[in-house]
């Protein structure tokens, strides 16, 4: 990792201590834990975030459509199984076991994607299709998990558990801006 990068991570590491220190007086360590795990999974979400980006600047809108209509595709399944579940927004998610069907067809979906692209783009491509599609998978999985959270936790709680994440977006911002082939003078080539 970049050194600049690094101070982001050692940055966010030092606010989140500094977090759940504040909530160390109340709560208890089980409840500490939950909170930690809370904080780092959003860090995860959010580094996922910065990872896709670039990667959907470089693809066109076609690409963008078709790679990520399985994803659609999956959270629809997933939204059919916890209506029929008739769970509500406040209910925890199914275990994994019962949204296997919504895993395998996207899996099958994928790779029906990935298979429409191999006659027409260089193994490099086809292979950060994959990664791609399979981050976006991840990430929306992510989202879920954090929804969870949220759903059953006071909102004053999450957001000041949220808290650091602020400065670390501002951290990774400035240094995107400053190293991103996005920057005044550079061009972005589009994948192929």
């Amino acid at each position: 990792l970049p050194l600049s990068t690094l101070r982001c991570d050692e940055q966010y590491a030092r606010d989140m201590r500094n977090t759940l220190t504040q909530f160390s007086g109340f709560v208890n360590k089980p409840v500490l834990k939950i909170y930690e795990d809370y904080m780092i999974l959003v860090k995860l979400f959010v580094d996922l975030g910065f990872t896709l980006r670039p990667i959907e600047v470089a693809l066109t809108s076609v690409e963008r459509a078709r790679l990520r209509t399985p994803l659609q595709h999956y959270v629809n399944c997933r939204g059919a199984y916890i209506n029929a579940l008739g769970l509500n927004v406040f209910d925890p998610a199914p275990a994994k076991i019962i949204l296997n069907g919504c895993e395998k067809t996207y899996a099958i979906e994928m790779e029906d994607a990935l298979q429409f692209y191999r006659p027409r783009v260089s193994p490099d491509t086809l292979n950060l299709y994959q990664e791609y599609m399979i981050m976006l998978k991840r990430y929306q999985d992510v989202s879920f998990r954090l929804k969870d959270f949220e759903n059953t936790t006071p909102f004053d709680f999450f957001t000041k558990l949220r808290e650091p994440m602020r400065r670390y977006n501002n951290c990774k911002d400035a240094i995107i801006r400053n190293t991103s082939p996005l920057a005044p003078g550079s061009l972005l080539q589009p994948l192929r």
